[in-house]
């Protein structure tokens, strides 16, 4: 009996793992098309979900992908703050190119603050 609960269990952590994976993958092709409401929907259905798993290559996607939305919105801090989430769990991960992303991201949202800074 227990076997036949460590097969549901693992079966429900899978399952979890695609869902994870295809919110973040729906909310990157939102991001694409410029729908910034529905990425940010899916990104906020798929990051409680990657957390319930542990999947923390995914949630530091998530939080770049976020950091790309809040540049799309011309909010480099609140893309600085996605961009260093995604950091600390990429790190964790050893995943380097997201990691190479995710500075890549970085330095377009300081950029960004540094030219609004200039503008005003």
């Amino acid at each position: 009996m227990q076997r036949a609960g460590a097969r549901t269990q693992s079966f429900a952590d899978t399952a979890r793992r695609h869902l994870a994976q295809s919110l973040s993958l729906l909310g990157n092709v939102h991001l694409a098309r410029r729908s910034p409401a529905d990425a940010e929907a899916a990104f906020a259905k798929a990051v409680p979900v990657a957390r319930l798993v542990g999947l923390a290559a995914v949630e530091a996607e998530i939080q770049a992908s976020l950091g790309r939305l809040a540049l799309s919105r011309n909010d480099p801090d609140g893309a600085l703050g996605h961009f260093q989430d995604a950091l600390t769990l990429a790190t964790r991960v050893t995943q380097v190119p997201l990691l190479i992303a995710i500075h890549g991201g970085r330095a377009q949202a300081l950029g960004a603050r540094e030219m609004y800074r200039r503008e005003i």
